[in-house]
């Protein structure tokens, strides 16, 4: 009989211990779809106020800092060895960061985005919330999209870059027989510069069935390299009637630049209004929770309006998402404009000896969209300059050659410049 009393005991405890882990569970759900934290420490960036994330100034400011540094180029290492110099200390006060703190940073974009989401692993539901942000948008796409063409499978994943050498055109070169990227070496040596292909020294790190075959295995001068290219780029957009046109457009003409401003306080009024929407949504949500806990109405009931609201709450959200691509993309538009300003001024200047390294290097990525390696094994190199718009031989044909005053056409022309280049051996 003590027996039967104490597994009854037992089996009671049980079930109370599962009912008020459920009740936790609903109790946290609730709570999050309020807006409220998850639980645990809040993102870099921001702190908590009455268990909603708030924008920490201080901490948002290095948030920004840390994402212009990684899309300038610097590696988590390099980022790490900033905050250290600039004094920055990490949420427990500790000045060294380690470099998962820094790659927690660059991936919780969501958060700096304006939302997070919540993953209920009993149900299987995702609760997307929204939150406050200061960080750019247009910042954060350009970041995400560098993230993305960063990732790739290696057994030594934080390794520290070769930072010591840019290059002028490392970034811009792709091997036609694998795809694969290309990288620069320099030495202080009397061996020349050289960029070649990186995939066979990745080879070494794959496995066997992950090796990728590559038949480029002849190295390009750089310096006769660098030269060569940048004499074409000059040569064809000095000629560009394309890009002079673009140039003489945007300088005469201001009512697209007016109209692109105009565009994007339209969108931003859109997304305001879309906000606003999704905020009454939100309260509406609340409230049938709330109906549903005290018993007002029949939970079916409130099941299908809940329903609907969650639908309605998707669409905006949808929307929302596809109003700021466009304010990004009419953003740059407007440096499209800046960039024509910039470049258009600066066509004779090119010519001279005095434009630095970093005006050919920052002109050629802004005009080019890739070079494609191509190795014959025999004693050369084709390259094929394949520019972002029409600019080789493009041409500008008058409608009447007696009476210009009639104006002209402009007539695409092609996307690729080829040249040929003698190897490097390597000594």
């Amino acid at each position: 009989q003590t027996n039967l009393m104490l597994g009854i005991m037992s089996e009671i405890s049980q079930y109370d211990n599962k009912l008020r882990t459920e009740r936790f569970r609903l109790g946290r759900i609730h709570r999050i779809k309020q807006g409220f934290w998850k639980g645990g420490p809040p993102p870099y960036g921001y702190k908590l106020k009455n268990g909603l994330l708030e924008i920490d100034k201080e901490e948002s400011s290095w948030v920004k800092k840390i994402l212009e540094w990684y899309l300038e180029g610097d590696s988590v290492l390099i980022i790490k060895d900033k905050l250290l110099q600039n004094g920055v200390v990490t949420r427990r006060g500790n000045p060294i960061w380690s470099v998962g703190s820094i790659q927690n940073v660059l991936t919780e974009i969501p958060h700096y985005q304006g939302f997070w989401n919540y993953h209920d692993k009993k149900s299987g539901d995702d609760i997307r919330v929204d939150c406050p942000t200061s960080i750019p948008l247009e910042l954060i796409q350009k970041v995400k999209k560098l993230c993305d063409s960063r990732k790739y499978n290696s057994s030594k994943p934080n390794r520290r870059p070769n930072r010591k050498h840019i290059f002028l055109l490392k970034e811009l070169f792709e091997c036609d027989s694998c795809s694969g990227s290309f990288s620069g070496w320099k030495s202080d040596k009397k061996q020349s510069p050289y960029y070649f292909c990186e995939t066979n020294k990745k080879n070494h790190r794959r496995n066997d069935e992950d090796k990728v075959v590559c038949q480029s295995e002849k190295n390009l001068n750089m310096d006769t390299t660098d030269e060569l290219v940048w004499d074409v780029v000059k040569d064809v957009m000095s000629k560009s009637n394309l890009f002079r046109e673009g140039v003489k457009s945007e300088l005469l003409d201001k009512k697209s630049m007016i109209q692109t401003s105009s565009d994007i306080k339209k969108l931003e009024r859109q997304v305001k209004v879309n906000d606003e929407m999704m905020k009454k949504i939100s309260e509406s949500i609340v409230n049938q929770e709330t109906d549903k806990l005290i018993g007002i109405r029949s939970e079916e009931e409130i099941q299908n309006v809940l329903g609907k609201l969650d639908e309605q709450m998707l669409k905006l959200r949808v929307k929302k998402e596809e109003l700021q691509t466009e304010v990004s993309k009419r953003y740059t538009e407007n440096e499209w404009s800046d960039w024509v300003k910039e470049w258009g001024s600066r066509l004779e200047e090119m010519k001279s000896s005095d434009f630095t390294f970093e005006d050919k290097r920052n002109f050629i990525r802004s005009v080019v969209e890739k070079i494609v390696v191509q190795s014959d094994g025999k004693i050369e190199h084709e390259l094929d300059i394949q520019f972002k718009l029409p600019y080789v031989n493009d041409k500008l044909v008058w409608n009447d050659e007696e009476k210009k005053s009639k104006g002209y056409i402009l007539k695409d022309g092609g996307y690729s410049k080829r040249l040929r280049i003698s190897y490097l051996k390597k000594k």
